[in-house]
């Protein structure tokens, strides 16, 4: 789950489907709405931006043509 807080910017990332976030930026509990998220491993990442760079495509539309056929 991820989400971003209002007032600072900060990421927030939850590995647990939670709805909500809290952001401590302003001393008080900011909450912040969170998202469902696909966060892969950084050797992940490298390995889909090899793939896109050899199909001259994005890497966001690889990802988003990959969950096409996978869902």
């Amino acid at each position: 789950m991820l989400g971003r807080c209002p007032n600072c910017g900060a990421e927030i990332v939850s590995r647990y489907p939670f709805e909500i976030g809290i952001c401590h930026c302003r001393g008080n509990p900011v909450e912040v709405p969170l998202r469902l998220a696909i966060i892969p491993a950084e050797r992940h990442i490298k390995t889909l931006e090899k793939i896109a760079e050899f199909r001259s495509v994005s890497i966001k539309k690889l990802i988003a043509e990959l969950l096409d056929v996978w869902l």
